[in-house]
């Protein structure tokens, strides 16, 4: 039995901030607050997306398949692969 799918974290590496107040194309530097609060909206819009879409389930699915197919490479070997029910779909805090 493959242990249950879990969303581990969700990373955004790059964000473009635009703001009033720092004028167009950033001329001016982006207020550090809402820079970080725009980073943190989409952080947990990436994940309601992700959860919404059965992220999980998705990856629970694929991961029996992968190791069915490896052994059933093997001749002579069956093999019936399950899955524990899907994890917190919910990052793990840092």
């Amino acid at each position: 039995m493959l242990p249950a799918a879990n969303l581990l974290s969700i990373n955004v590496t790059d964000i473009e901030t635009y703001s009033i107040k720092t004028g167009l194309f950033g001329a001016m530097r982006v207020d550090p607050d809402l820079h970080d609060a725009a980073l943190n909206t989409a952080q947990e819009q990436i994940t309601t997306l992700a959860c919404n879409s059965q992220i999980l389930e998705i990856a629970a699915q694929n991961a029996e398949r992968s190791i069915e197919g490896l052994f059933a490479l093997m001749d002579g070997v069956q093999v019936i692969v399950t899955s524990r029910a899907p994890g917190s779909c919910a990052p793990a805090s840092p």
